[in-house]
């Protein structure tokens, strides 16, 4: 009976073990699955500067296509474009808050607008101020370190800063003590991040780097044809560093900071940091790619190769493809065709003509300028010379006629005194004469003062050509300036 006693307790015991198990898997189940290692992103783009900052063309552009391009690969975006000191300010606090929110995430900063170096520290230029001296610098500026900082404070496991802010000194007319050295200082990489951190700069330290003549700049651009091709950061920044030095001749070379513990991190959809994520253009439908193009000859690049010239036709395999078109007459045209589209594409863009081609034209419309002005010029000065000979003419005219009539009261003065025919005869021959001087002066000098005054009415003006010339070399340094 104690035997019997005994298996029956076991039995029990084992059950509620059973039980409590079975309640285990039952919660688990039902709680919802909370994805491990999020990755985060701050991305910014300023480009709108006012006042004494030369305003950019591309930044805004290259912090929404970045923006899209991580939140297309799963990333939490917080954005800002054309963000003054206190947005800037705003969205790191919201960044680290988010951070410290989701422990172990990969944190991730991109910036493109102006930055400068002052003291060995890099300062990024919000929009809506003005920078006197270095202290405005100092006081009004974003330093990159807090955004180092807030990775540490956040304890990230893994970091990365993409800085595409190496523009040229912005403070061109300001004293030299601000922006002196071209270019960034080099960021550390964070070294208490888990897995290891990168800082990515758009050029080498020291030098500076160039807004493309397109959509984004020439190391965004690049950047946003491989971010989402299966390479890792580092494998993906050499694909990146090599294109930009291709596009710009050498001049422009990408450089990256990493720390020594900088493990496999992804930017894109494909790799072990989103396992999750379908490899691109598995399973997809093949694309009939066509390109147009507004004219014969354009180079098509398909993700970052020369594919071509326009027109334009080929097969690709279902999934993301960027298409490029490049013509020294256009402004670079880049499009982007998702993991959705298949069966039929066809891009028939509206381009606008490139820096390169305005500049050309807009120097053909100057030397035709030129040209007018030149002929302006030489039928004034035929006019001027034609009213100058009037005016000397209305001068002689005035003075013929006042010593016809100084002749002819001298003349009838005599005449009225004579005493005999014959002298009265005389003076009145005087009279006579005098009389035509007068009226020749008269009449010569009346049509002198006529042309005289009619050449200053009618003689060309050059003020039109004169405004049209400096229009059209204000947008020549423009887009000087602009390249």
């Amino acid at each position: 009976m104690a035997h019997s006693l005994r298996a029956s307790r076991a039995q029990e015991r084992m059950a509620i073990v059973a039980a409590a198990l079975l309640f285990g898997a039952i919660v688990a189940f039902a709680q919802p699955a909370v994805p491990s290692n999020p990755r985060i992103a701050l991305v910014i783009g300023n480009g709108s500067y006012t006042g004494s900052i030369p305003s950019l063309a591309n930044p805004s552009n290259d912090a929404q296509d970045i923006g899209a391009a991580l939140q297309a690969a799963g990333w939490q975006v917080l954005q800002a474009q054309n963000a003054n000191r206190r947005d800037m300010n705003r969205r790191l606090s919201d960044f680290r808050d988010r951070l410290k929110a989701n422990p172990g995430a990969t944190a991730l900063f991109f910036y493109a607008g102006h930055g400068v170096q002052l003291e060995g520290k890099n300062y990024l230029l919000p929009i809506g101020e003005e920078f006197e001296n270095p202290d405005d610098v100092k006081e009004s500026a974003f330093l990159v370190d807090r955004v180092v900082d807030a990775f540490d404070e956040a304890a990230a496991r893994q970091s990365v800063i993409l800085l595409d802010a190496c523009r040229d000194n912005p403070f061109p007319k300001k004293t030299r003590s601000i922006g002196q050295s071209r270019g960034l200082a080099v960021v550390p990489a964070d070294e208490s991040a888990e897995e290891g951190s990168a800082v990515i700069f758009a050029t080498a330290p020291n030098d500076v780097a160039a807004d493309g003549e397109g959509r984004n700049g020439i190391f965004t651009g690049a950047l946003l044809r491989h971010i989402d091709g299966g390479l890792d950061l580092q494998d993906m920044f050499k694909v990146v560093r090599d294109e930009v030095r291709s596009l710009t001749g050498g001049k422009q070379n990408p450089s990256i900071v990493t720390s020594g513990l900088l493990g496999k991190l992804y930017l894109g959809k494909a790799g072990p940091a989103n396992p999750q994520a379908p490899v691109v253009g598995a399973s997809l439908a093949a694309i009939q790619l066509s390109v147009k193009g507004p004219v014969a000859g354009m180079k098509v690049y398909v993700d970052g190769a020369v594919a071509g010239e326009t027109p334009f036709s080929t097969s690709l395999p279902g999934g993301v493809h960027t298409v490029e078109l490049i013509h020294p007459d256009w402004a670079p045209y880049t499009q982007a065709i998702g993991a959705d589209a298949s069966g039929l594409v066809e891009i028939d863009p509206k381009l606008e003509h490139s820096p390169a081609w305005r500049l050309s034209y807009l120097q053909g419309d100057r030397e035709a300028l030129e040209g007018r002005l030149g002929l302006v010029k030489r039928h004034q000065r035929a006019w001027r010379t034609a009213g100058l000979v009037g005016f000397i003419t209305a001068g002689g005219g005035a003075l013929s006629a006042v010593t016809g009539l100084v002749l002819g009261d001298r003349a009838r003065a005599g005449y009225d005194a004579a005493t005999d025919a014959n002298s009265a005869l005389g003076y009145k021959s005087r009279i006579n004469s005098a009389t035509i001087v007068y009226q020749a002066g008269i009449i010569g000098g009346g049509l002198g003062l006529l042309a005289g005054i009619l050449s200053f009415v009618l003689a060309p003006r050059t003020t039109q050509l004169d405004q049209d010339l400096q229009d059209v070399d204000a947008q020549i340094q423009g887009l000087g300036v602009a390249q």
